[in-house]
């Protein structure tokens, strides 16, 4: 058969499938492109969003710690706010409602005149001056009568003596037989901790001087040399070592009561020493005293213990064979810790308010809603403080037990319900919230936590807060920005058993200086539990301390 179609359109044709499929080729490869443009700009807008979140996060930061730098250090609202949003006004006015609007009475009362000028005791009196006139104005004008002296009118002054300093030279009188010459004896010396110029009364004053007034050694032997006395900084840094030490068995029976009473609170701070046995690199590393305040109210004890670790490990050799509550931050390493050893753990609810602080501080520059949101949550802590401080004045009437059940109950009735419904607001804006932002954090903490942050509505012995441990840390801090390291591991462990002697007296009411000069000289002569038992704050009254 003869093909009735043209060749000519058959190729025709084959040209434009081949153009048809080509053109569908670059098609699908423009899609591909397109696809890869998208997800590249995707991407870039996500990394645009992630650095723009960064850069409101250091802005944040920046306002905040300038804030902490310049700022008022107080956390209440009224101090933070500079102003509220609409919607945190209603809610505030909600929480108020029937509560806020109504008028307070104060009823009236006579405010007592403060004194202007210190009140000096007549114990503290130890020079009379008479000031008398001469014999020739003791005539009377009228009957030229001799006057007679019929009283006085008196002014105290204070005198200030710095550093007086004096040596006593002690003798020990050697006897012999005038006949046989072969008996000999000698006046047995006192038994002391330091065996060279350093008596109780100077290591007192050294220890006091560091560890109270934050005074380091090389100011001290700059003092000394003041007044004649040329004391290096290395001999009196051996005097507190061998006093440090000395009063280990004095910190161990203290820890036995930290111990046995069934609360305790804990916390940490960093401390720099420059000779370590594990020296990884030049210049000072870093440890850690670790702080633990208990005991029962009479007899109050702080303890701080050197590691230069801040691993879990050294808060479970701390708490060995404790039962109890403890309460610490939300530090994670305590939360692990409590729950491996089976102790009820409570938290601090001034690291969940300071959260809400840090919110209004890092916004206070700029129009940022969180601000309204957590000035809602200071309102809250604000209502469960106020009636902790109204606790607390009934403290000193009635015995600690009795005290203890007052305050439990006190709490179940006015502090469970405002907790409870700071809890709820906190869960039901979390889900509104960027967890990522400041706010976020915040409600995050609060309401992850809420079980530790409410143990105190159960237990009357449980403080709301770690301030209590947290204030024992201060006097560390403050003397490190004098001293700024430790020299040796050595040291810094003595400086903490010396830390710890010295806040414990503090506590139980004594002067440090006198308590110390009563320890340093009793300590060699104790060998007996009774006896250093004796020696422990509690146990030693006022009336066996030396006078200043």
């Amino acid at each position: 058969m003869i093909s009735t179609q043209n060749p000519g359109s058959e190729s025709a044709k084959m040209g434009t499938m081949k153009a048809l499929h080509q053109a569908l080729f670059q098609v699908e490869g423009l899609k591909d492109t397109l696809s890869q443009r998208e997800q590249k700009i995707s991407k870039q807008q996500s990394e645009i969003e992630r650095l723009s979140a960064h850069v409101q996060w250091l802005e944040r930061q920046m306002k905040l710690d300038r804030a902490r730098r310049f700022g008022a250090a107080s956390e209440t609202s009224h101090s933070l706010q500079r102003e509220l949003f609409n919607e945190a006004e209603m809610l505030v006015d909600q929480a108020d409602d029937g509560q806020g609007n109504e008028p307070i009475t104060v009823e009236a009362h006579q405010r007592k005149r403060r004194p202007r000028t210190p009140t000096i005791h007549d114990d503290l009196v130890k020079e009379i001056v008479t000031h008398e006139l001469d014999e020739t104005e003791r005539v009377c004008p009228h009957d030229q009568a001799f006057l007679k002296a019929i009283g006085y009118d008196a002014r105290r002054e204070l005198k200030i003596i710095p550093e007086q300093v004096w040596a006593v030279e002690h003798r020990y009188i050697n006897y012999a037989c005038p006949c046989c010459d072969k008996t000999i004896k000698s006046t047995p010396r006192e038994p002391r901790i330091s065996q060279g110029l350093c008596s109780p009364q100077a290591a007192a004053a050294v220890a006091t001087n560091k560890y109270v007034d934050h005074l380091p050694l090389y100011r001290q032997s700059e003092r000394f040399a003041r007044v004649g006395v040329p004391v290096d900084r290395a001999t009196l840094g051996r005097w507190m070592i061998g006093h440090g030490e000395a009063t280990q068995p004095l910190v161990n029976l203290m820890q036995d009561v930290v111990r046995d009473y069934p609360y305790q609170q804990l916390d940490e701070t960093p401390v720099k020493v420059l000779k370590t046995k594990k020296k990884k690199s030049k210049g000072a590393q870093q440890g850690y005293l670790w702080v633990q305040r208990g005991g029962p109210p009479d007899r109050p004890v702080i303890l701080y213990n050197y590691d230069p670790s801040r691993a879990g490990g050294v808060a479970r050799g701390l708490l060995a064979d404790f039962t109890g509550c403890v309460q610490t931050d939300g530090y994670p390493t305590y939360i692990r810790v409590m729950a491996d050893l089976k102790v009820i753990h409570a938290l601090c609810n001034v690291h969940a308010r300071r959260r809400f602080t840090d919110v209004i501080k890092a916004g206070r520059d700029s129009h940022h809603q969180s601000a309204g949101h957590a000035n809602i949550a200071i309102e809250y802590y604000k209502q469960l403080y106020r009636i902790e401080a109204e606790l607390r004045e009934d403290r000193d009437r009635t015995d600690p037990q009795t005290w203890y059940q007052h305050r439990l109950q006190q709490r179940q009735e006015q502090s469970r319900p405002i907790f409870e419904e700071l809890i709820q607001w906190g869960d039901d804006l979390l889900h509104r919230v960027p967890p990522k932002s400041s706010l976020g954090d915040a409600l995050g903490y609060l309401v992850k936590h809420r079980t530790g942050l409410g143990v105190f509505l159960d237990n009357g012995m449980v403080e709301m807060d770690n301030n209590l441990v947290e204030n024992r840390i201060r006097p560390v801090a403050l003397g490190r920005r004098n001293w700024l390291f430790s020299d040796t591991e050595h040291g810094v462990r003595a400086s903490a058993n010396l830390y710890s002697l010295i806040n414990t007296a503090m506590l139980n009411g004594h002067n440090p200086y006198t308590y110390l000069v009563h320890i340093f000289k009793e300590l060699p002569r104790a060998n007996t539990l009774e006896e250093f038992e004796a020696l422990l704050p509690w146990n030693v009254k006022p009336d066996m301390l030396e006078k200043l």
